[in-house]
C-alpha cells in the first residue's frame, strides 16, 4: 500500500513540478528500479524539456527489461543529438542482446561511432557474433573490429574457434584483435588458415610482436620458416632477427641457401640485428652478389672490428665493387700494420669508388706518403682525381697551388670547378700574383659554361680578386 501511494505521489510531483523537480523524481524512480516506474520514466522520453528527456534516456540504462530497451532504440531517431548519445549509453549499460544491432548501425551510419563503440564494448560478449557478422557482411568493419579487440578474451576465444570456417575479411579481423591482445597461440592457428592474405596477416601480426620479444614467439616462427610460402619464409626471417635466441640463428643459417632471392636478404638482414658477425662472414662467400653486398653492408654497422681480420683479407677481391669498398671501409677501422700495405695494392682497383675508398683511408690512417696521392691526381676517373686534389690541398703542400692551377686544364668540369674552389678557400696570399693571372684566363675561356662560372663564383667568396674578375659577368643574386 505504502508503496502505491509512493508511485502515485512520484506521479504528482512529475506532472505539476519544474524541471528539476521532474528530473528528481526521474532519478529516484531510477534508483528505486520498480516495474511500476518504467512507464513513467518512458512517458519522459516525450517530455517537453530536453534535460527531463536526457534524464529518462539515462535511467532506461538501468533496466534490462525488452519494453525499456525498446523505447531507447526508438529514441536513437531523435534529432536531440544529446538525448541520442544517452540513449547509446544507456543501451550499453542495459546488456542486451536485444541492443547490439541497432548500436552496430549506429556505429557503421553516423557521426556516433565512438560513443555506440563503448556501449558494445560494455556489452561485450553477446555482441560478438553480430559484430563478426557486420564484418563478414562489409568485408572488413574497422570499427567492429576496434569494438572485438576491446572486448578483449572473450572475443579472442570466439574468432579462434570460427577461425577455419572463417571467410578472409573475418580471419584477416581476427588476426588484428590477436595482435592486440598478443595472443600467440591464436595467431600460430591463422597462419595455418587456407586463406593466404589471412596467412600473410598472421606472420605480419607476429613479426610485430617481435618488438617485445617473447619466448612464445619462437617455436611457430621456426614453423613458418619452413613455409612453401617466400613470404612467410621472408617475414619469419625478418621476425627471428629480433629475438635473442641460438636456435634462430641456426634457423637463419639453413635459411641461408633458400631459393627466394628476398629471403636470403632477409636472413643477412637478420644477422647484422643479431650481431652474428660469423654468420655474416658466412655469408660474405655466398654464391649469390646480393647476399655478400648485404653481408658488407651489415658487418660495419652491426658487428664493428668483431670480425676476424683474416677473413675480411679475402673479401677484398670479391667480384663485385660495392663488397670490395664497404670491406675496405671496415678493414680501415683496425690497427694492423697490413692495413696500409692491403690498400696500396688496391690503388690499381678497376673500379674508380673502390680506389676513391682506398684514398679516403689511407688519408686517414696516416704515415702515408704525399707522393701516393700525386700519382691519384693522373687516374682516368674524375672523382678520384677531385679527391687527390682534396686530399693534397688539405695535407698543405708546397705545390698545392701549382697542382690546381694545373686542374683548370682538366677534362672534367667538376674537376676544374673543385680546383677553382680550392683556389678560392686559399684565398689572394696564398695563390700569388702569376696563378692569378693563370686563373684570369682560365675564367675568360669558361663563360659559355654558365653553371660552372656559378659555382666557380659561390665557392670563391674567399678570393677577393676572383670575385672582383667576375662582379661582371655573373647575376646579382650569386653574388657575395
Amino acid at each position: 500500500m505504502f508503496s502505491m501511494l509512493t508511485h502515485w505521489w512520484s506521479i504528482l510531483r512529475f506532472r505539476f513540478g519544474g524541471v528539476d523537480i521532474r528530473c528528481r523524481v526521474l532519478r529516484d524512480a531510477g534508483d528505486a528500479g520498480h516495474y511500476r516506474s518504467l512507464a513513467l520514466i518512458i512517458q519522459a522520453l516525450n517530455d517537453c524539456d530536453t534535460y527531463v528527456r536526457q534524464e529518462a534516456a539515462r535511467q532506461l540504462g538501468g533496466y534490462s527489461h525488452p519494453t525499456a530497451v525498446g523505447a531507447l532504440i526508438r529514441v536513437l531517431d531523435d534529432d536531440d543529438y544529446h538525448l541520442v548519445w544517452r540513449a547509446i549509453e544507456s543501451l550499453g549499460r542495459s546488456r542486451t542482446v536485444q541492443s547490439v544491432i541497432p548500436l552496430i548501425k549506429m556505429m557503421n551510419s553516423t557521426n556516433r561511432t565512438s560513443a555506440a563503440k563503448d556501449a558494445l564494448v560494455k556489452i561485450g560478449k553477446p555482441a560478438i557474433p553480430y559484430l563478426v557478422r557486420s564484418i563478414r557482411t562489409s568485408g572488413g568493419d574497422t570499427d567492429a573490429t576496434d569494438v572485438l579487440a576491446a572486448i578483449g578474451d572473450d572475443a579472442v576465444h570466439y574468432l579462434a574457434s570460427c577461425l577455419k570456417r572463417a571467410d578472409v575479411a573475418v580471419g584477416t579481423a581476427a588476426v588484428i584483435v590477436f595482435e592486440k591482445q598478443r595472443a600467440v597461440e591464436a595467431i600460430s592457428t591463422a597462419m595455418t588458415t587456407q586463406h593466404q592474405e589471412v596467412r600473410h596477416a598472421a606472420i605480419l601480426a607476429m613479426k610485430s610482436l617481435c618488438e617485445d620479444p617473447d619466448e612464445r614467439l619462437l617455436k611457430p616462427l621456426l614453423k613458418a620458416v619452413g613455409d612453401s610460402d617466400s613470404f612467410m619464409r621472408r617475414v619469419a626471417a625478418s621476425a627471428l632477427g629480433k629475438l635473442r635466441n641460438k636456435r634462430a640463428k641456426e634457423a637463419l643459417i639453413k635459411l641461408l641457401n633458400d631459393t627466394d632471392a628476398e629471403v636470403r636478404s632477409a636472413v643477412v638482414r637478420s644477422f647484422g640485428s643479431l650481431g652474428a658477425a660469423d654468420a655474416l662472414l658466412v655469408a660474405l662467400h655466398h654464391s649469390d652478389p646480393q647476399v655478400r653486398v648485404l653481408a658488407a653492408s651489415e658487418l660495419p654497422v652491426r658487428c664493428g672490428i668483431a670480425a676476424p681480420f683474416e677473413e675480411l683479407i679475402a673479401a677484398l677481391d670479391d667480384e663485385e665493387p660495392e663488397v670490395r669498398w664497404k670491406i675496405a671501409c671496415l678493414i680501415a677501422k683496425y690497427r694492423d700494420p697490413r692495413v696500409k700495405e692491403l690498400f696500396m695494392v688496391r690503388l690499381e682497383d678497376p673500379d674508380p669508388t673502390v680506389r676513391c675508398v682506398v684514398l679516403n683511408c689511407l688519408a686517414q690512417h696516416g704515415g702515408v706518403k704525399i707522393n701516393v696521392f700525386l700519382r691519384a691526381l693522373n687516374d682516368d676517373d674524375a672523382d678520384v682525381r677531385m679527391r687527390a686534389i682534396d686530399i693534397v690541398c688539405k695535407r698543405g703542400h708546397k705545390n698545392a697551388v701549382s697542382i690546381l692551377v694545373s686542374a683548370l686544364g682538366d677534362k672534367s668540369r667538376k674537376v676544374r670547378v673543385a680546383a677553382v674552389t680550392e683556389l678560392g678557400r686559399l684565398g689572394d696570399s696564398a695563390v700569388g700574383h702569376r696563378p692569378r693571372r693563370q686563373l684570369d684566363e682560365y675564367l675568360d675561356g669558361c663563360w659559355g659554361s654558365v653553371r660552372e662560372t656559378e659555382m666557380a663564383t659561390y665557392h670563391s667568396r674567399r678570393s677577393r680578386s676572383v670575385c672582383n674578375r667576375l662582379q661582371r659577368f655573373v647575376p646579382l643574386r650569386f653574388r657575395q
